[in-house]
């Protein structure tokens, strides 16, 4: 899948969740782990900085304040509980 559609969902998740950010940085980004671990998503592991440009805005966070899910239809979305979800069978590879 191009890159260009895996970001798709980042302009309405800060449309949502921050209405009133006028800005240039955006408070939200979604990341495909698929697609970006390595490159703007360096690991998976606590205190990370993220940097993303986005258009003509860009996103500045931390792995800390991340939350990760995965979806593999027909299956329901699945947030990921890093204790809880240790031994969760058919989760990708990458939160192993």
């Amino acid at each position: 899948m191009p890159v260009a559609r895996l970001n798709s969902l980042t302009a309405p998740l800060n449309l949502i969740y921050a209405p009133d950010n006028h800005s240039l940085q955006m408070s939200y980004m979604l990341y495909n782990i698929e697609s970006r671990l390595g490159a703007g998503l360096k690991a998976i592991q606590k205190g990370l900085p993220i940097y993303q440009v986005y258009r003509a805005a860009s996103f500045t966070g931390n792995s800390d304040n991340s939350l990760v899910f995965f979806y593999d239809p027909p299956r329901c979305l699945k947030v990921i509980d890093p204790v809880a979800d240790l031994l969760l069978p058919n989760k990708p590879g990458q939160l192993e």
